[in-house]
């Protein structure tokens, strides 16, 4: 009896092993993260070194690892210019005009990109890029932050009580708006430890604020053993802290930002490493979800409101994973359209709200694999200076039009407030 119940004991426990490694998903690509830096690097060291055919060969290898990118486009079509190979320069240049980024126009201009601008069509594709940059407005400023040094990133939105929520970076700590335009904080500077806050989202539910924080800036502010990037978890009522969730490493990492289930399961990309963790209710730690060594600075993440698929941006592209089955799908799209270099990204009735310095709506087919239709929401706004994250409430998308986050001197102290400009929350209705 005591072996058959050993037995039966050994077998659960091996399933439960089996059950717990199987949650990680993991993935590898070529080039990885870290070969895409290196390639990057040796493309325009060689190109400085006018060896062309090295300039070519990792511009190739750079370019494989997003072929939809404006950016990583024109650096392979200025390479195949270099070794004269004319003809596929222009398919490839055809192809960046096709995409109508609105970054194009000054990205063909930078002075590195020599070859491109000999092109007897030069002057056509930036007079064609160009049209590109024209201003689109459909955003009316919600609200005005007179604390100028907070250099926001992240915001948050509660239903309940139309609460929106705004992180700081530099000062630290959590401000909330609420209904009637009010504005305080909802955590101190510094409270609890906290770092540089950055994604953050409502749990409604379960009435909780979820909060991403670290730190990657010279200053010194806490002790070293406090550095660690980390996930808070709050009482959205009292703005107690509930639990600090710390990812330990002996490599920096960089929480960024999250999403929550309507189960209250909690996803979280991490960008340095390219990685995906969770937090499961059941188990309420931190762990690996997505083992991936390909998303580079993986950074927006969103979630549909069936819970079926999970959506992450990085560098290169934006995947889904499927939930139901821990699939990664590619999320399939049009050429002309790079679902790439994004930060925020919010799920609205079957679309995608993407920050790629403009703020677009991907419309997706019925299985939500699909993007289908691009819709420009805002464009070369005036106020624009890196339009960080924003969040759905009801029918409105409010989000960060000025996040201010290259306003820091070498020491990493935010500029002076005559430097700085008031924060400036913009909204737009989502509503067809």
């Amino acid at each position: 009896m005591k072996n058959i119940l050993l037995i039966v004991l050994v077998l659960f426990m091996l399933s439960c092993s089996f059950e717990d490694s199987s949650m990680v998903i993991k993935t590898s690509n070529t080039p990885s993260s870290d070969q895409l830096l290196e390639y990057w690097n040796k493309a325009f060291q060689a190109l400085n070194d006018s060896n062309y055919n090295d300039y070519l060969a990792y511009a190739e290898k750079v370019y494989s690892y997003a072929p939809e990118d404006f950016g990583l486009k024109i650096l392979y079509a200025d390479a195949l210019l270099s070794m004269d190979m004319n003809e596929k320069a222009s398919e490839v240049l055809e192809s960046l005009i096709n995409l109508h980024s609105h970054l194009t126009y000054d990205r063909l201009q930078q002075e590195q990109y020599q070859f491109i601008k000999k092109l007897d069509k030069y002057e056509d594709y930036l007079s064609v890029a160009l049209k590109d940059t024209k201003p689109i407005n459909n955003s009316s400023i919600a609200y005005v932050l007179d604390e100028k040094d907070l250099i926001p990133e992240g915001v948050a939105f509660d239903t309940r009580t139309n609460t929106l929520f705004v992180s700081s970076i530099n000062k630290r700590k959590i401000v909330s708006i609420n209904q009637q335009g009010i504005i305080q904080d909802f955590i101190e500077s510094g409270q609890d430890n906290i770092l540089a806050v950055l994604g953050m989202e409502v749990d409604p539910i379960r009435r909780h604020l979820w909060v991403c924080s670290e730190w990657d800036n010279p200053r010194k502010i806490v002790a070293d053993s406090l550095l660690h990037t980390s996930i808070y978890k709050y009482d959205i009522e009292t703005g107690r802290l509930i639990k600090k969730y710390v990812l330990r490493d002996t490599t920096h990492r960089l929480l960024n930002d999250l999403t929550i289930s309507s189960d209250g399961t909690v996803y979280i990309t991490e960008s340095l490493k390219g990685k995906v963790y969770v937090i499961k209710p059941e188990k309420d730690s931190l762990e690996l979800f997505i083992d991936s060594d390909h998303y580079y600075y993986a950074n927006g993440i969103t979630i549909s409101d069936d819970d079926r698929n999970l959506y992450v941006s990085h560098f290169g592209e934006t995947i889904m994973v499927d939930l139901k089955n821990n699939m990664i799908k590619e999320l399939k799209h049009p050429e002309n359209i790079g679902t790439g270099r994004t930060d925020g990204l919010a799920f609205y009735k079957n679309s995608l709200i993407m920050h790629q310095d403009e703020i677009c709506r991907y419309y997706l087919n019925e299985s939500g694999d699909s993007i289908v239709k691009k819709e420009i929401i805002e464009r070369n706004n005036p106020l624009f200076e890196i339009p960080t994250t924003g969040e759905i409430a009801d029918d409105n998308y409010f989000y960060i039009a000025n996040s201010q986050l290259t306003r820091f001197d070498a020491e990493g102290f935010a500029f002076p407030d005559e430097k700085l400009d008031s924060v400036f929350i913009l909204k737009t209705n989502l509503k067809n």
